[in-house]
């Protein structure tokens, strides 16, 4: 079996809240369309952010599990959540 490349994949939306409400739907469904066509080619293991990023304070923390800096790359490294 030949090994799959690692990607990260993050959605950002706008910072402003009503903004980011009301794209809610239209950034999920964006993303639910890109990971099933990545999915889809079965040559990359998918590591996908636990929400879509719209402060600076989740910017600022690991989208992937949310507990420590984001600068840390430890959960793309040996992700905690993968889809």
């Amino acid at each position: 079996m030949k090994k799959k490349r690692k990607l990260g994949i993050l959605t950002f939306s706008d910072g402003r809240k009503r903004v980011h409400k009301e794209f809610l739907d239209v950034n999920q469904r964006f993303l639910d369309r890109l990971v099933k066509a990545l999915k889809g080619t079965e040559e990359l293991e998918l590591v996908v952010g636990s929400e879509i990023i719209h402060t600076a304070s989740q910017a600022k923390t690991c989208p992937i599990c949310g507990t420590h800096p984001s600068s840390n790359l430890q959960c793309l490294i040996r992700p905690t959540f993968s889809t």
